[in-house]
């Protein structure tokens, strides 16, 4: 773990946030995990590294352990269900788009012809039942 390079969500190190120097020589595991964690922004981490002076040790256990468990959990959910976002160029986002119109306007037209297709039956059917009231 590297607390030079590893950033959070928005680029900050380890060296933007102030952190008790205790924590860093104590509990780096801690620090490393509280600037990768996705549940928090920059303020609540800050929050926590002003917190660490006044914390007992079985509070600072209970924080890792819920640090420990979001960064596995996340990893289980990006190794099921790959990257997070998939990234597409601007030419690929319109061709998808231009397809998906295609596809659109593609049912508009069935549906636009199905609903001919039964005015006109329903038209030929009116037309019977009047022609046959008229034979009556």
């Amino acid at each position: 773990m590297d607390l030079q390079t590893t950033q959070t969500k928005t680029g900050k190190t380890a060296q933007d946030f102030t952190i008790p120097p205790a924590m860093l020589q104590k509990h780096p595991d801690i620090v490393d995990l509280l600037i990768k964690s996705e549940s928090m922004d920059d303020d609540e981490r800050q929050y926590w590294f002003n917190l660490y002076e006044s914390m007992e040790d079985d509070h600072i256990e209970r924080l890792r352990g819920i640090l420990a468990k979001e960064q596995e959990r996340r990893a289980q959910i990006e190794q099921k269900y790959g990257p997070q976002k998939q990234k597409f160029t601007p030419e690929e986002i319109a061709a998808r788009n231009e397809v998906y119109s295609q596809r659109q306007e593609s049912k508009w037209a069935e549906i636009k012809a199905e609903e001919i297709k039964y005015q006109e039956s329903d038209e030929e059917a009116s037309e019977d039942i009047l022609g046959e009231l008229d034979n009556l």
